[in-house]
């Protein structure tokens, strides 16, 4: 039996080609007439291993299966022209991955073939069987003779489908596990076998260790999982409230949780960003507020200083903060703010001696978030981040000077920064000394916005986290209202969008501005404006990631490639009822 969940579809939102394209049968069939298309799957696993058939309705010998890593989708050109794109062709059974040169793999497959897709994303490899054989003397199971290796498991892969001689019709059905007839095509000789873990409906028995992809089986770490913890899932590691300044002094509560990292910004009117943290708070003693500004390179501002003896943030409270009477924001009377919320450690700190920076840190490695305080040295450096795992999303600021924030991404790669305080591209520079981060430190040069002598720094750093955290990008926008889909894992809370050309800012949307799709009430982080409402923002929030659906060129143009987003969850998509 298939079992109770929703099983990877071809996604028609999701294609090369807007003519000569048919989907049936729930999204399972597709049959394509012109052009060369290029359909992807609703789903892209990042880790574990899969296994997926595909059922050749229709072939004039270019029926071609594949995988398309996420972020690096083609909407204007051929499938096979790009990296991170791995083929089996049916016309001659060769196989073509990362760009490379065709190579002898299999057999070749037309009408009537059954090819199989073993995908293994833990340990990087790709296999493919025709009508039950894998090819090659492949073995997913023992890891031996896999038609593709080495391939970037930092992000995940579409499965996909192109035709790619021009008006050759082709046409496939897709099981990965919710029916071994592919729609009544075969009604005999089926294994009907499930996965490991009792799910899918399969044709030929998946190798062992290999599951259906569906939402039943989706990733979600163990750490953040409902169906694990009681008091850790999601909602209990970020959050997202609105309300309204009193001028005087509150409570706000709704949060679930005691935050670490809040970041307030008035919603109604022109207000500059606050970013409070608890660290940064204990660290010069409460009341204290000590906060920096993302739409500002100021350095950290102290009320106390200026002789105000009220703080801003009074306290950071069990199930949200309490906002003092300092005449400064977040609380202006009658005004409407957004807040976005983090835990880390509850205030609680340790000393990291793992780099060679000694570094304060603490961290909620269940979620993937810490909050790291060090003092730089002038040369270059390793910092100690306490996560466990390589951070994706790094940001930087100077606590004691006017320095710019600085950004790592884990698309742009370790010789790129972004600024977080203007619309400017990534620019190529030493501020991470061109190396990645890993399990326990990240790296810096000696630029004076990430490591000057004496000076006092905040990095804020996250790692990816299954169903709750997600961080990555995409090229070649198709400037179409049907736009890049970005499989996360899980249905978004909040969704920050920033084209790497100069140009528009770094856009937040959440779910709480905006209650349903489209979500298209934008704040930029990199300066005051107030909300900004217009369908030239749309993005869908769907149960497995965002969809991207406008032409404009804040999300989705080719001329200002590549595009970086952060994402975090509301529902991870094993519990998420759609849209």
């Amino acid at each position: 039996m298939a079992g109770n969940a929703n099983f990877m579809t071809w996604n028609a939102n999701k294609k090369y080609e807007n003519t000569g394209i048919t989907f049936k049968q729930g999204n399972t069939y597709v049959q394509t007439t012109t052009g060369y298309p290029v359909i992807l799957s609703n789903m892209a696993p990042r880790t574990g291993k899969w296994y997926v058939e595909f059922y050749q309705n229709q072939s004039a010998n270019y029926n071609t299966m594949g995988l398309e890593q996420v972020g690096s989708e083609k909407y204007s050109s051929h499938i096979q022209s790009g990296d991170n794109h791995y083929l089996y062709y049916g016309h001659n059974g060769n196989t073509r991955g990362n760009n490379s040169t065709s190579t002898s793999y299999g057999s070749s497959y037309s009408t009537g073939t059954i090819i199989g897709c073993a995908l293994d994303m833990d340990n990087g490899k790709i296999y493919w069987s025709k009508d039950g054989t894998f090819q090659n003397s492949g073995n997913p199971a023992t890891g031996t003779n896999a038609a593709h290796t080495g391939i970037n498991t930092n992000f995940g892969y579409y499965m996909a489908f192109t035709d790619y001689n021009s008006g050759a019709n082709g046409a496939v059905t897709i099981n990965s596990g919710q029916d071994s007839s592919f729609a009544g095509e075969k009604s005999t000789g089926s294994a009907n076998a499930s996965d490991g873990n009792g799910f899918g409906d399969f044709y030929y028995t998946p190798p062992s260790g290999f599951l259906a992809v569906c939402s039943a089986n989706m990733p979600t770490a163990e750490e953040i999982d409902p169906a694990e913890t009681d008091d850790n899932y999601p909602a209990k590691n970020f959050n997202v409230l609105q309300y309204t300044g009193n001028g005087t002094g509150q409570s706000i509560t709704g949060l679930g949780f005691k935050p670490d990292l809040l970041w307030c910004k008035m919603a109604s009117s022109s207000q500059l960003h606050f970013l409070f943290d608890s660290q940064r708070l204990n660290d010069r003693g409460t009341p204290t507020p000590n906060y920096l500004t993302s739409s500002a390179n100021s350095a950290e501002q102290d009320d106390q200083t200026a002789g105000n003896t009220n703080p801003i943030i009074a306290s950071f409270d069990n199930d949200g903060f309490t906002l003092g009477t300092s005449g400064s924001g977040p609380n202006d009377n009658t005004r409407t703010y957004v807040t976005w919320a983090w835990k880390a450690n509850g205030g609680t700190t340790s000393t990291n001696t793992t780099g060679t920076i000694s570094s304060t840190v603490q961290a909620n490695t269940n979620s993937g978030f810490s909050i790291v305080t060090y003092t730089g040295t002038g040369t270059a450096a390793t910092i100690g981040h306490g996560l466990g795992k390589a951070p994706e999303w790094i940001v930087v600021k100077n606590r004691d000077q006017a320095d710019d924030w600085a950004v790592y991404h884990i698309f742009n790669g370790n010789t790129h920064y972004a600024t977080l305080n203007s619309g400017a591209g990534k620019s190529d520079n030493t501020y991470w000394n061109d190396t990645t981060p890993t399990t326990s430190v990240f790296s810096v040069g000696t630029d004076h916005k990430v490591n000057a002598s004496t000076e006092k720094y905040v990095a804020y750093c996250w790692a990816g986290v299954e169903g709750f955290s997600s961080f990555g990008g995409w090229t070649l926008g198709n400037a179409d209202v049907k736009g890049p889909f970005i499989h996360c894992g899980f249905r978004p809370k909040f969704v920050m969008i920033k084209m790497m050309q100069t140009g528009d800012g770094w856009g937040i949307l959440d779910s709480v501005r905006n209650t349903y799709n489209p979500r298209n009430t934008l704040v930029f982080a990199n300066n005051t404006n107030a909300n900004n409402t217009q369908e030239a923002y749309d993005v869908d929030f769907l149960s497995t990631g965002f969809q991207v659906t406008t032409s404009n060129a804040q999300h989705n143009h080719p001329s200002y490639d590549p595009y970086i987003y952060m994402a975090f969850a509301d529902v991870p998509a094993k519990f998420s009822q759609g849209a």
